[in-house]
């Protein structure tokens, strides 16, 4: 294979390397394999630099022994240092000379360090840096210093893009998330049961089982103990639930003392033991919580939902009116065993 038919081969095997199955930490490494191959030096390295640029956090390094864990450096002393000055490629061909001072260098041999900056929105956030163990001739320095460009821009890019992915999930997650409890809010909740009922309309899904859950004694609580003391309620029934539930089912605060969760894969089974669940729930507020403290509930399967109109909303609302019909039966139900002599 000629010099033209190695590089292309090498930039056709860069851009096959951002698949979606490969966690941002992989690409990263595996773009050094590629660049240790194709260029022959022995250890290659991404960082991203703290905002002071004294600080670079290595996210990726790759050397003979493959790829190594993450750790940070002060870059003072370093052939780093000069690429963060001069925000451009740097070369040093005698490195064992220039940074005697500098253990790390000296203890892995490396003779030839070559680095660049590399950008998001054109502001500097890390750099790239090669490193070999040999003497390089001009022209290996050459290519070196075309690849490392083309580093630069690529992992900019890259970077930028997991970064910008992050963030939208974050933000999707904040919005979704109920802050008093970190379970998913009514938000969350009203985008699921329309997904849940899509699905069940278009034949993909066969059921899916509703439980809608208020407190019992919350507003006692906030009467006799306060406002605090009913947060804490809300957050203990919270968690009760939670761990109550699958990993796979989906938990929900609706607001105030209500409550919801969506169960889906095995719904008619857990319908039939629905009794057991709610049990299981009750006994543990009335042990870790309070014994004046309860849950009231109700539970509808998707497919007892018999609506004549092919109207997704209308659909939903029928669900829920039916769960939440339940719901008051049962709280009912208990007043009435209460207040009878």
């Amino acid at each position: 294979m000629n010099k033209t038919e190695a590089l292309n081969d090498f930039l056709n095997s860069l851009q096959q390397v951002a698949l979606p199955e490969n966690s941002p930490e992989r690409v990263l490494e595996k773009i050094l394999e590629l660049t240790l191959g194709y260029c022959g030096w022995d250890l290659a390295a991404i960082t991203k630099l703290d905002k002071y640029h004294k600080v670079a956090q290595i996210i990726a390094y790759r050397d003979e022994q493959g790829a190594q864990s993450s750790w940070s450096y002060d870059i003072l002393g370093t052939p780093c240092f000069a690429v963060v000055e001069s925000m451009n490629v740097v070369t040093y061909e005698d490195v064992q000379s220039q940074f005697a001072d500098e253990i790390p260098l000296t203890d892995l041999g490396v003779k030839v360090y070559q680095g660049i900056m590399y950008f998001i929105a054109g502001q500097p956030v890390g750099h790239i840096f090669l490193m070999s163990k040999s003497a390089k001739t001009k022209q290996e320095l050459e290519e070196a210093t075309s690849v490392i460009r083309i580093l630069s821009l690529m992992v900019g890019a890259y970077v930028d893009l997991v970064e910008k992915g992050e963030q939208v999930r974050h933000f999707q997650a904040k919005a979704e998330t109920d802050q008093m409890t970190g379970l998913r809010n009514r938000h969350a909740f009203d985008e699921d049961i329309s997904r849940v009922t899509t699905l069940y309309a278009d034949s993909i899904l066969a059921d899916a089982l509703l439980i809608l859950i208020d407190i019992d004694g919350l507003k006692q609580t906030n009467d006799t103990q306060g406002h605090i003391a009913g947060d804490e309620l809300i957050q203990a029934v919270a968690r009760i639930i939670k761990t109550g539930s699958r990993q796979e089912d989906s938990v929900y605060r609706l607001g105030g003392d209500e409550f919801a969760v969506l169960i889906i894969g095995n719904s008619k089974k857990v319908n039939d033991h629905i009794q057991l669940k709610i049990a299981d729930w009750r006994a543990a507020i009335s042990a870790e919580v309070s014994q004046q403290a309860g849950i009231s509930y109700g539970a509808t399967l998707l497919s007892s939902c018999m609506v004549s109109e092919n109207d997704q909303q209308v659909f939903i609302q029928s669900w829920f009116r039916m769960t939440d019909d339940l719901l008051y039966q049962d709280k009912l139900q208990k007043t009435k065993r209460l207040s009878t002599p």
